[in-house]
């Protein structure tokens, strides 16, 4: 039955691929974020110039 469903998703997946969707989450905008470790993530409230 796993196998089933883990079949039916990748063939969900690649469906929604080329109908142009992406799978995921949101993609990251702010280039600090993307550069910085999850829990160093940057946070408006350290820019008080400290």
């Amino acid at each position: 039955m796993h196998e089933y469903i883990r079949d039916r998703t990748l063939e969900g997946h690649e469906s929604a691929r080329k109908r142009g969707k992406t799978i995921g989450g949101a993609g990251v905008t702010d280039e600090r974020a993307r550069d910085h470790p999850a829990g160093l993530r940057w946070c408006p409230c350290q820019d008080s110039g400290a």
